[in-house]
């Protein structure tokens, strides 16, 4: 039976954000450092949908870009460099840069 937030019924009387908080914390005793949870996993241990997942995961990195944007400019400017300067051929060819990075004797 559901009345506002809680779910009563079965012994659980756990608003659904405190059960998500309750799987977050257990995963973190079973989870192993260094590698990577997919959304359906976080999404098993806390109960949530995949999709509400996907978006705590876009507003946390968007908090992060703002941050470093904003508040610690040249972190920022490391990382883009890092990161967008591995272009594959087809991203690279659709912003325009593939023309400037072509390496003329592959032509041939």
């Amino acid at each position: 039976m559901r009345t506002g937030n809680r779910i009563h019924g079965r012994g659980n009387l756990l608003k659904k954000s405190e059960r998500g908080d309750l799987g977050l914390a257990l995963l973190s005793l079973v989870a192993i450092p260094g590698v990577p949870l997919t959304q359906e996993d976080i999404a098993a241990w806390t109960g949530w949908s995949r999709q509400n997942i996907y978006v705590i995961e876009i507003l946390a990195l968007r908090k992060v870009r703002n941050y470093l944007m904003f508040r610690n400019r040249p972190l920022w400017e490391e990382l883009r460099t890092a990161l967008f300067e591995q272009r594959s051929p087809a991203r690279s060819t659709r912003l325009g840069y593939y023309e400037s990075t072509r390496d003329p004797s592959l032509l041939s």
